[in-house]
């Protein structure tokens, strides 16, 4: 499949294949409305899941990160497509990023219902991480469904002035933004360095 960019992307973001796994479609209208970074209604039509109710989802991040240790701002962007998952408590998991608690029992269902999107997003710098960032799910035990999601965002931050005339406040922004999708044959991994 082709890459997603604009004018599906109002701030024209590059979503193309990064992984692929099992995956759930829909051609319904998927509401992204109020959304923090406002992800393009395709890429959230499309999700990938695990194969089994309490398997992991696992993503090893390593592509572009360099070496040497670095904060990060993440957000997690998730769509309920499963027309079984019609009530809250169904589908319920933890996000953890390396060896650190990112987030616990989310439940997609209960926060947008079904078609709706719902996003976790670290509102202050997360880490340090040093050469890679793996991206964990796991179903709670009560969960009925194994983890489902269908972007992120990761925004690597460093402290390394660029010249002139840029600002040396802009310097301290991003050197690394990489926004993945995971769906199958429907991913994205973006690389944007100023």
């Amino acid at each position: 499949m082709t890459a997603i960019r604009y004018p599906d992307d109002a701030i024209d973001r590059l979503w193309a294949t990064d992984t692929t796994g099992p995956t759930i479609r829909t051609s319904e209208a998927v509401n992204v409305k109020g959304i923090y970074d406002s992800p393009p209604i395709s890429v959230m039509q499309t999700s990938t899941v695990t194969t089994s109710t309490g398997a992991s989802f696992y993503y090893n991040l390593t592509h572009g990160l360099g070496s040497g240790s670095y904060k990060y701002h993440m957000a997690f962007f998730f769509s309920e497509l499963d027309p079984r998952v019609n009530a809250s408590g169904l589908r319920v998991f933890d996000i953890w990023t390396n060896s650190d608690i990112f987030y616990t029992g989310l439940d997609i269902y209960f926060d947008t219902y079904r078609y709706g999107t719902d996003v976790v997003y670290t509102p202050n710098p997360w880490g340090p991480y040093s050469d890679y960032i793996l991206i964990r799910m796991t179903s709670t035990l009560s969960s009925v469904y194994p983890p489902i999601i269908a972007a992120a965002e990761i925004l690597q931050l460093f402290d390394n002035p660029m010249l002139p005339p840029t600002s040396s406040v802009d310097s301290k922004l991003a050197t690394l933004f990489s926004s993945i999708c995971w769906n199958y044959f429907l991913c994205a991994f973006i690389k944007c360095v100023p």
